[in-house]
């Protein structure tokens, strides 16, 4: 699964990263997993007292539910929703969380949830998803919580790099515009056959390159996007 060997492409990365910034021979060297890591703020609010609990999730992508429209999918991930939990100040049973930005990546990848559990067996969706070739996140990045509130899971920054990386990262929060530059795209019915293609915006212009095995050829970013919506599985967007 191409979602799969992403993740764990970046797993690999940032091992060897880590590795290599520790070593005395390469004490500069800059992991390009950096360039996809962001933070999210979870607040979790409870519906008796009131009370708030602030976490903290870092992140290289986000996997979201199918909708008309990309940016549909997004504010459907940053709902606030309804969680069971009980809450230590008053022992309620019900609260609210909601989600939002606390940094942003220079790249953020987008995977949509063609496969599905239906039983046993995974099926593949193949609903249209409208991708816009602009994106802005200004209305999902929030602010550091109110110290105040109690935090359960406190950021772990393991050594001074680590914490380099999320500075430079929250610098980019005034920036929140970003340019499809990239498509991965699922062609077949089903988990178990098919075949996967991207589509990659070129270096210089505004022609695109739609890389089939060793079938390379231009295309125009606007039949990217008319041909895409039904097949699109990972959307790579650039900080712009």
């Amino acid at each position: 699964d191409a979602h799969e060997f992403l993740l764990l492409l970046f797993m690999k990365l940032k091992m060897e990263a880590e590795t290599l910034q520790w070593a005395s021979s390469s004490p500069s060297y800059v992991c390009p997993v950096q360039n996809f890591e962001f933070r999210l703020q979870c607040v979790r609010t409870c519906s008796s007292c009131g009370d708030k609990v602030f976490q903290e999730e870092k992140h290289n992508n986000l996997s979201l539910d199918l909708h008309p429209l990309l940016t549909g999918g997004l504010e459907l991930y940053f709902k606030a929703s309804e969680l069971e939990c009980t809450c230590w100040r008053c022992s309620g049973r019900q609260a609210t969380v909601v989600r939002h930005f606390l940094t942003l990546p220079r790249v953020l990848v987008l995977h949509l949830k063609r496969f599905y559990r239906d039983g046993r067996r995974m099926r593949k969706a193949t609903d249209a998803v409208s991708i816009p070739p602009l994106l802005s996140l200004a209305s999902l990045v929030g602010e550091q919580g109110d110290a105040a509130g109690r935090d359960t899971a406190p950021t772990d920054f393991s050594g001074d790099k680590e914490r380099e990386h999320q500075d430079v990262s929250k610098d980019h929060c005034d920036q929140t515009s970003y340019r499809l530059s990239g498509i991965v795209s699922h062609l077949g019915d089903s988990i178990d056959t098919g075949h996967y293609i991207s589509d990659t915006a070129g270096e210089k212009g505004p022609g695109w390159l739609t890389l089939n095995d060793r079938d390379v050829r231009t295309t125009a970013e606007t039949t990217v996007l008319k041909t895409r919506d039904q097949t699109a599985y990972i959307l790579f967007y650039f900080l712009w």
